[in-house]
């Protein structure tokens, strides 16, 4: 499993910076990052540091969204994390794998948003997500503020990404000597154009 994208250089964790999850109108927030790996990879964990004032009673969500002009944009996948695995004390939360594989593409922005399904009616029992000025590694990040997102440049929200390389599809599979066999049928009796011979013949 490799590290994706992170911002865990802090060297105070829990310090009392932070951003609202499940607030009464601070209710989210969202950090921008890109691959460090420069091949794809399927996500496999999500982390972010937290910690719960009061008692909510709601999951976290954290999912993976597509940009489109400094926004989250199209939902790729998520999980949750129920509310009684986050204490009262920062500590690095992890999650699960997406319900449904996300593959990250290199040099593609993508957005990590952590919030709740429910907007809370109180600000007693919230989430707070920790954050940090120091050795900036992304843009910015963005809290959601009744349920709109807006910039908030010069932070970036503690965050870690991780996740295994993609396997490659069936049309990139070669054989040993990488020639073209085009005539190999599948179990319906169709071509299968792309699957490479052995021996080179077509």
């Amino acid at each position: 499993m490799a590290t994706l994208a992170q911002y865990t250089t802090h060297t105070n964790p829990g310090e009392s910076i932070y951003r609202d999850i499940g607030g009464n109108k601070y209710d989210g927030g969202a950090m921008s990052f890109t691959l460090t790996p420069s091949t794809a990879h399927n996500v496999t964990s999500m982390m972010a540091e937290l910690k719960k004032t009061g008692t909510p009673a709601v999951a976290v969500r954290f999912r993976i969204f597509s940009n489109s002009g400094g926004l989250p944009s199209v939902e790729l996948g998520g999980t949750t994390v129920a509310a009684a695995s986050i204490t009262g004390s920062y500590s690095e939360i992890t999650s699960g794998a997406p319900s449904t594989t996300v593959t990250l593409q290199p040099s593609t922005t993508y957005w990590l948003v952590l919030d709740t399904a429910t907007q809370g009616t109180d600000d007693s029992n919230y989430f707070q997500w920790g954050m940090g000025n120091t050795s900036l590694l992304y843009p910015s990040s963005l809290y959601k503020y009744n349920g709109t997102f807006q910039t908030e440049t010069g932070w970036n929200l503690y965050f870690r990404v991780s996740g295994d390389e993609a396997p490659a599809g069936p049309a990139n599979l070669k054989s040993l000597d990488g020639n073209l066999k085009a005539n190999i049928k599948s179990m319906n009796g169709n071509p299968i154009a792309n699957v490479k011979s052995f021996d080179g013949n077509s």
